[in-house]
């Protein structure tokens, strides 16, 4: 059910490329989503003589959210914004120049290029993060999450294939993930870092690290669907924050294995 509408669309070839259109809703309504008004709007040209194309700026305004299923009307709030920049042109990638989402005080924005379908959708790429509030999004999770984050993921991948390169570069403050034992150590301003390739042979861990001024732990290795293999290491500067029957500081190493069907072995293990 939609209580008004107003469309506006201008095109004349004769004058020019140029094209530009406007939707206007309200009181959208449906059993699992409620709008009480939005904005869709867009402008760019269309390029008619080979190669052809056209290149567009669409922006969209949401008010008045209401969704019906509870976790991600939270994680969503009452209101989205956004925008994206795209830029095509015929048997060349999908250009993405500019990706930008706005809900509440949660921000993302990205840029990258899709290319054909007979290549496996193949994407690269960057986008940021910004959640100053993760409470928000803790039931969609299923995990008690709090804190707040910003994130940035850079690399590429086929959307068919399932193959990836990425980095994720992250810093977190009084971050909180529903873990009694490791939640206090993650608490203070933290970074993360990943790196990562997956392909037919299975993932390649490059680098995971986690550091703060409480704890510092890496690993590294290689995993498939049939074995794995890990280094690992972690240094704690308080082992009472996560136990309180336990402290004084603490270091860690080893390598650990395993495969399926079979038992999981450590060895080189270091702990003092």
């Amino acid at each position: 059910h939609i209580r008004g509408a107003t469309l506006d669309v201008a095109y004349d070839a004769v004058r020019g490329d140029r094209w530009r259109a406007r939707l206007d809703l309200t009181g959208f309504e449906r059993p699992d989503l409620e709008l009480a008004r939005a904005t869709l709007s867009g402008r760019g040209a269309l390029n008619r003589i080979a190669p052809r194309g056209v290149t567009a700026l669409v922006e969209f305004d949401l008010d008045g959210i209401a969704l019906e299923e509870a976790a991600l009307a939270e994680a969503v709030g009452d209101s989205l914004s956004g925008l994206a920049s795209l830029d095509f042109t015929e048997d060349r990638p999908l250009i993405l120049r500019a990706l930008r989402l706005s809900s509440g005080a949660a921000q993302l924005s990205g840029k990258g290029r899709i290319a054909a379908l007979a290549d496996g959708f193949p994407i690269s790429g960057t986008a940021t993060l910004e959640a100053p509030d993760l409470s928000r999004f803790a039931a969609l999770a299923g995990q008690d999450l709090a804190g707040a984050a910003k994130a940035t993921i850079a690399g590429s991948g086929s959307v068919l294939g399932g193959d990836f390169d990425i980095t994720l570069d992250a810093d977190t403050t009084a971050l909180k993930i529903g873990v009694p034992q490791l939640d206090p150590l993650i608490a203070s301003a933290a970074q993360l870092r990943l790196a990562a390739r997956r392909d037919m042979t299975g993932i390649a861990l490059d680098r995971l690290q986690i550091e703060n001024d409480v704890i510092r732990a890496t690993a590294s290795g290689r995993l498939s669907s049939q074995s794995g293999a890990l280094s690992v290491a972690a240094r704690i500067s308080e082992l009472a924050l996560a136990d309180a029957r336990l402290s004084g500081p603490a270091e860690i190493s080893s390598n650990v294995a395993w495969q399926t069907g079979g038992d999981v072995t450590l060895t080189g293990l270091d702990a003092e």
